[in-house]
């Protein structure tokens, strides 16, 4: 490869791409990508046996084939980055692998520990190093293809083939916005990736890249606040990062859940909703009304109809330890 002007993604992203990765190949097997399936296949064992008690080989073996996409002939390579990371115990008689003890602290970052394992052990090639650098690039923004290719300083033909791969996987795609090529990665970001493209020609990545990173560090701002303030928790926008929030916001890229407090409405801003690859049906409920949840909590912090939320996360951190708040002057509209 040529000088790379991209930064390299950390161990923990290493980990997580990979998963993003396998999560998408599935079953398919590519050769350009052994050791980062690899390390998507262990990742991926790792978070669904987390917790559990011993579980006998055999079990695994086909369990893991069915519902994680892991091939039976790839499960003992996989569980011995496991065995070796202290994450399982293998339990063996001569050579053959007889039964798996989860060993996964409860509040150890997986994705850290698998990433750190893999950035010590494995020596990626030419397509996973793109690959990684590509990911790291798409999960922030939509990018300019030639752009994206001029950025990560690798040959034609290599960038090429991983942009190939990474569509057949579904991680990454392509969309045609004003005669340009935009790649963006369905897994990051879930609703109106057209929308998202045209943004992406007209404001460019890196404002849309720098809103993002406003509102990720601003959850659920109010969006009057920033039409009237022109910034996002302090941090001022401009003139084209405004135009971007208002129309990633009408368009409904970012989908800011609206809220009817008395006769008045607000919509609140947070980051793109990811695609159904990393937030399941099962908790995709659970962020919707998490998100409802931190909205009703900014109102009383930044729009109080007469007393201000002080410190909103003490309210959070009520609910989560009380389940409930005790009464108060505006408990009706709340």
């Amino acid at each position: 490869m040529k000088d790379k002007t991209v930064t390299i993604p950390s161990a923990t992203e290493v980990a997580e791409f990979a998963y993003d990765l396998h999560a998408g190949l599935s079953l398919l097997q590519v050769p350009d990508f052994d050791d980062l399936q690899t390390i998507g296949m262990a990742t991926t064992l790792a978070i669904h046996i987390k917790g559990l008690g011993e579980i006998e080989y055999e079990v695994l073996r086909k369990v893991s084939d069915h519902l994680m996409a892991i091939p039976s002939v790839a499960l003992e390579k996989v569980v011995r980055v496991l065995s070796d990371v202290g994450f399982v115990r293998l339990v063996e008689n001569g050579r053959k692998i007889v039964s798996v003890i989860p060993n996964i602290p409860i509040f150890d970052d997986v994705y850290k520990v698998i990433g750190s394992y893999a950035a010590a052990e494995y020596d990626f090639n030419e397509h996973e190093q793109i690959t990684l650098r590509l990911l790291r690039q798409l999960q922030s923004a939509p990018r300019n293809r030639d752009a994206l290719f001029n950025s990560l300083g690798a040959e034609k033909p290599a960038f090429d083939r991983c942009v190939t791969l990474a569509g057949s996987s579904g991680i990454v795609s392509l969309h045609k916005a004003r005669g340009r090529n935009i790649l963006i990665s369905p897994f990051y970001f879930a609703d109106n990736l057209d929308a998202l493209a045209d943004a992406a020609v007209t404001a460019g990545a890196s404002a849309i890249e720098s809103v993002l990173k406003k509102v990720k560090a601003n959850q659920g701002w109010p969006l009057s606040l920033v039409s009237a303030t022109g910034e996002i928790g302090g941090s001022a926008l401009s003139p084209t990062e405004k135009e971007v929030v208002q129309k990633l916001a009408e368009e409904g890229v970012i989908r800011p859940p609206t809220i009817k407090f008395g006769i008045k409405t607000e919509s609140f801003l947070f980051t793109p909703k990811p695609g159904s690859t990393r937030l399941n049906a099962a908790n995709r409920e659970v962020y919707e009304r998490a998100m409802a949840l931190i909205s009703a909590v900014r109102k009383g912090q930044l729009l109080p109809n007469q007393y201000r939320i002080l410190m909103p996360v003490r309210i959070l951190e009520a609910l989560r330890d009380r389940g409930y708040l005790r009464a108060n002057s505006e408990a009706r509209e709340q």
